[in-house]
């Protein structure tokens, strides 16, 4: 994904990222579904710091979105 990025294939990003979801939630998270159950903090983390990390990887693909199209008024977005 990262090769794509700099290639500025977002397009070619964006489905290796769909390709990855897919493969954590079909594998990971079916796989390890007993240890979720049993709150195994190690699988909790493991899953935590895969989506932090494609969240941070998803970053560029994703575009900004205005604050009315999300449903939050300007006020309440503030930050106090």
């Amino acid at each position: 994904m990262a090769s794509q990025l700099e290639a500025y294939d977002v397009p070619g990003a964006s489905d290796s990222l769909t390709q990855f979801m897919d493969l954590l939630t079909n594998w990971y998270i079916r796989t390890q579904r007993d240890r979720f159950w049993d709150e195994d903090a190690a699988a909790f983390d493991t899953l935590w710091t895969v989506l932090t990390t494609v969240t941070r990887l998803a970053a560029p693909c994703c575009r900004w979105r205005p604050r009315r199209s999300i449903g939050a008024s300007p006020a309440s977005a503030r930050c106090t």
